[in-house]
């Protein structure tokens, strides 16, 4: 049947291995690889090693850049063109970046050579040059290995670096020589996924950052970390807990998670509508979670570590945070559901913000404000939306308690996600809020209590989706509007605490690292959309 009906095309092709040291190099003109054989055999080299191949006369004319941050409203991934990037000025957001591949020109070091014009794939490990092709039609066997090992000899000389240019990105870097996990960071945010259990009930994760036990033990070639994965089923306060693995393969330097509950017990539902068990899911989309190592200067995510940049961060971070001494007093984050109360608890972090008296928070650190109004449950634009329309002003306030903690990674992270989420909202020609319905004088806040949700607001203020047509017009597409995002956490943070560790890196861990990380990547979503942020801390 298929010899009867088929149509045959024989294509020629080639294939070259040779090894320079304990360099190898592979060609193919069909661009099949062994990937599975080079997986298990040989490592990646990192780009520092595999930019060297590039010399201090280098002009860099292209760059593909990706955002390991963790998904959210963000460009991931970019490219960058001019005649020459290295004489265009940095931009502020280059540094939450990695340079994933480049294509320079390569004046030549000696006189009389001709220049040289290479793309260098910092990824895959791949680096090709351009040639003419009447060049090509004759490139011999003999005059790959002549090439392969003139890079050969670039890439094992340590005293070459890449030119300076690539220090304006973020360093992915090589495997630590002992990869200790501490910490997995589960990078699934509300809205974007939704999570059920086996019964088909929805659930909600105790902890997006879950402590690795410090034992491992090998399996199959990978050795793997204990965890527990705690979790709530919706409208419930009882907590159920999975046991998993976190599994890692020196071989193919890269993280799984491993475990047949997880699978089977918790799934996820995303776009695409089908449900898939967590521990497939996360396996299959890596970027969906990060592991912070022992050390606080490495992480991983996307099947690559990168280096936590502590340069500038105590200048940068420190002047981020504001210390309030009510914040390191509150209990709780909302306090308890009353029937009676016409606000939160005063010993709550809502109940602070919630204050807008000429001697309270908001008065503090905002002015006066012409609307307070909170819009916290489900999915929410921001706990509170404060807004000057004379001032053309307007603050997205999102709060988290700790729980006591003075530098808490998990409580962070959530809040984090929570404002990177919805930066949408803010951007020009950005999405409506969802629950504009309840932006009204006389929504309650809980069923069961007598909270409304309009704080403060005149009475000749438009209600629901008419208060977001003026705050649109008024402040957020104004010539001149100030926009701002404000995290304001209870016993989460302690702002001398984090200045401590970043003045001293024997003091730094591996919170240190993750706390770092999450506030500059927020810091510079921010910058890209014209946002100041805030940092609210004790």
């Amino acid at each position: 049947m298929l010899i009867e009906h088929s149509q045959y095309e024989i294509r020629l092709g080639a294939m070259a291995a040779v090894k320079h040291d304990d360099l190898l190099f592979v060609i193919d003109t069909e661009g099949i690889y062994p990937v599975k054989y080079l997986s298990e055999n040989t490592k990646k080299l990192a780009p520092s090693e595999l930019g060297r191949i590039f010399g201090a006369k280098t002009i860099p004319k292209e760059v593909s850049l990706t955002n390991p941050w963790p998904a959210g409203p963000i460009v991931r991934r970019s490219t960058a063109y001019a005649d020459d990037l290295n004489a265009t000025p940095a931009q502020l957001t280059d540094a939450a970046y990695f340079c994933a591949s480049v294509r320079a020109t390569g004046k030549p070091e000696k006189k009389g050579l001709p220049s040289r014009r290479h793309y260098v794939g910092f990824q895959r490990g791949r680096i090709a040059e351009q040639i003419r092709s009447t060049e090509r039609s004759e490139f011999s066997l003999a005059e790959f290995v002549a090439w392969s090992r003139a890079l050969a000899k670039l890439i094992q000389t340590v005293t070459r670096t890449p030119p300076s240019f690539f220090g304006r990105y973020l360093s992915q870097v090589p495997p630590p020589p002992t990869v200790v996990p501490k910490y997995l960071v589960i990078n699934l945010f509300e809205g974007d996924i939704e999570l059920r259990d086996e019964d088909e009930v929805s659930i909600e994760l105790v902890d997006s950052i879950i402590e690795v036990g410090s034992n491992s033990k090998l399996v199959d070639g990978a050795l793997n970390y204990a965890f527990s994965l705690h979790y709530c089923r919706e409208g419930e306060t009882t907590e159920k807990s999975i046991e998993a693995k976190l599994a890692y393969d020196p071989g193919a330097e890269r993280f799984r998670i491993r475990g047949e509950e997880l699978n089977s017990q918790v799934l996820v539902t995303d776009s695409r509508g089908e449900p898939e068990g967590l521990c497939n899911y996360l396996n299959h989309n890596d970027e969906e979670f990060t592991v912070a190592l022992d050390g606080p200067d490495t992480y991983y995510t996307a099947q690559a570590f990168y280096e936590v940049d502590y340069t500038h961060a105590e200048r940068q971070l420190t002047s981020l945070l504001k210390p309030v001494a009510d914040l390191g007093t509150v209990t709780t984050e909302k306090g308890k559901k009353s029937k009676v109360s016409t606000s939160w608890d005063k010993n709550s972090i809502f109940g602070v913000v919630g204050d807008y008296k000429s001697s309270g928070f908001i008065s503090d650190y905002f002015g006066k404000p012409e609307l307070l109004l909170c819009d916290d449950m489900g999915t929410e634009v921001a706990d509170f939306v404060c807004a000057s329309f004379t001032s053309h002003k307007i603050a997205f306030i999102h709060a988290k308690h700790g729980k006591g903690r003075r530098v808490s990674a998990s409580a962070l992270h959530d809040v984090v996600a929570q404002a990177l989420k919805n930066l949408n909202v803010i951007s020009r020609s950005g999405s409506e809020p969802a629950h504009l319905d309840r932006w009204n004088r006389d929504s309650i806040w809980l069923p069961g209590t007598k909270i409304r949700r309009w704080r403060f607001g005149s009475k000749s203020l438009p209600t629901g989706a008419d208060l977001w047509h003026k705050i649109r017009f008024d402040i957020l597409d104004h010539p001149e509007p100030r926009k701002e995002i404000w995290l304001v956490l209870g016993k989460t943070l302690e702002k001398a605490k984090l200045v401590e560790q970043l003045k001293n890196p024997l003091k730094r861990d591996a919170v240190t690292g993750q706390t770092v990380h999450l506030l500059s990547g927020l810091q510079a979503a921010c910058i890209q959309l014209g946002v100041s942020l805030t940092v609210f801390c004790h």
